[in-house]
């Protein structure tokens, strides 16, 4: 009796295995009739007390999916969302972007990619970032006699992917028309930005965004304001050697002073983005206020402690 109350015990607990090692231990294994035929019975009958199958743990490979395969991993599959109105599309909201007389405003529906062109120049809508799902619907209504869209409508289940299309879009638009200007300005006894002409051909292919100029050659000082677009930067902020941020090649700067220069692009997400990695060579000091600044942002200057 304490031996089938020990096993009924251990059986209902899930440990079979512990069962077992008990049972040879203490030597009665063999004197039970039929536990070994019936092992596997326990074991489901365990599974089915359980309600659910214990899963091995699984290791991630220790070579890539690549290199095993020759080909790249597969993409994950996409989140889907539970949509509240999916039986009612009359409720979709809807919104018609108008484009400009100046704008060419072209939509490539295998790709999902709206390619813009304007007097600023041209910019790539990529679709599939903003919305990766497809939950946002579009009809492009095209001019006459022309093979670009005068206006866009789109429709979206969700209000808020519908909001996030909206402006994403407009500000391409206004990108291509006329552009984005972000200012920057520098404080501080000897701190300055310069233009940079060329850059060296070893820094071209260069990984990160700055390095710093290390040549010791002395450069008769710009004019300003000066005339020329320039695709780097040198700060003069402190180090011990000139820092020179390369721009991105959508991105120009323009010199009005040495303390004051401004970056010129068409997106404006990017121009914001690259404005603040030059910022944060050298941020505002809180004390002092001395560090770059962009040209829009108060700087708050505490009150250092007085020594008692």
């Amino acid at each position: 009796m304490a031996l089938s109350a020990c096993l009924g015990r251990l059986t209902q607990s899930g440990s079979v295995s512990l069962c077992v090692r008990s049972l040879r231990a203490i030597g009665q294994y063999d004197k039970i009739v039929g536990f070994e035929n019936n092992l596997e019975n326990i074991q489901t009958t365990v599974s089915q007390q359980r309600c659910y199958h214990v899963i091995k743990k699984t290791f991630k490979p220790s070579v890539p999916y690549s290199q095993i395969c020759g080909r790249p991993a597969p993409e994950s599959l996409p989140y889907f969302q539970v949509l509240k109105n999916a039986d009612k599309p009359d409720t979709f909201p809807k919104y018609c972007v108008r484009i400009p007389s100046g704008v060419q405003l072209k939509v490539n529906e295998p790709e999902r990619v709206i390619e813009l062109e304007g007097k600023a120049g041209s910019l790539t809508f990529d679709m599939k970032r903003i919305d990766p799902e497809g939950l946002v619907g579009f009809l492009a209504e095209k001019a006459e006699n022309s093979e670009f869209c005068s206006s866009l409508t789109l429709t979206s289940p969700i209000q808020e992917k519908l909001t996030k299309y909206i402006e994403d879009l407009q500000k391409a638009i206004r990108g291509v028309s006329q552009g984005y200007i972000v200012g920057l300005t520098v404080k501080g006894v000897g701190y300055r930005m310069e233009p940079v002409d060329e850059i060296p051909v070893k820094y071209q292919s260069w990984h990160k965004s700055v390095y710093y100029d290390r040549s010791k050659i002395e450069k008769p000082p710009a004019a300003y304001p000066y005339k020329k677009p320039s695709n780097a930067v040198l700060l003069k902020v402190g180090f011990s050697d000139p820092a020179v941020f390369m721009l991105p090649p959508t991105i120009k700067a323009f010199f009005l002073k040495p303390t004051m220069v401004y970056l010129y692009g068409l997106n404006i997400d990017e121009l914001r983005k690259t404005a603040m990695e030059i910022r944060a060579l050298r941020k505002p000091n809180v004390f002092t206020g001395n560090g770059i600044a962009l040209m829009d942002e108060t700087v708050r200057i505490k009150a250092r402690a007085n020594k008692k």
